[in-house]
């Protein structure tokens, strides 16, 4: 009997820790080092600046450009030109991410790689709410 009324005082004490909302995942740190051959799905972002990429670890990045990169939101593949070696080379600032327009190809070219954070997320939000990128 008593052991009866322990689990239940245990399953009763752990009660509101199960209640608690999880822990938001930690903000990677470092140099952002955004693989072309772990790419696993992209969004634009409007105005046609910055680019939102998933790697296969589902780790997100913000590519963003030195001007607008026109025709972005109608792409159907990513393809990147750098000065790395390999797929496994990190996309890094200057290199060029290849658009193909019709029958030309057009190149945008990165300005920054960083790390997609909630406070960037929500920064979009407000930027759309406000139409100051389109």
């Amino acid at each position: 009997m008593t052991r009866y009324f322990l689990a239940l005082l245990m399953a009763v004490i752990s009660l509101p820790a199960l209640a608690q909302p999880p822990e938001p995942a930690p903000v990677p740190t470092g140099r952002a080092c955004l693989q072309q051959g772990n790419i696993h799905d992209y969004q634009y972002v409007a105005g046609s600046r910055s680019l939102i990429v998933t790697d296969t670890a589902r780790v997100r990045y913000r590519l963003t450009f030195i001007s607008k990169c026109y025709d972005i939101d109608r792409q159907f593949g990513l393809r990147f030109k750098g000065r790395g070696v390999g797929r496994l080379s990190c996309v890094a600032q200057g290199d060029s991410m290849l658009v193909q327009n019709g029958g030309s190809t057009r190149e945008c070219i990165v300005r920054e790689v960083e790390y997609e954070t909630p406070f960037l997320d929500r920064a979009d939000l407000a930027a759309m709410s406000t139409r100051r990128l389109r």
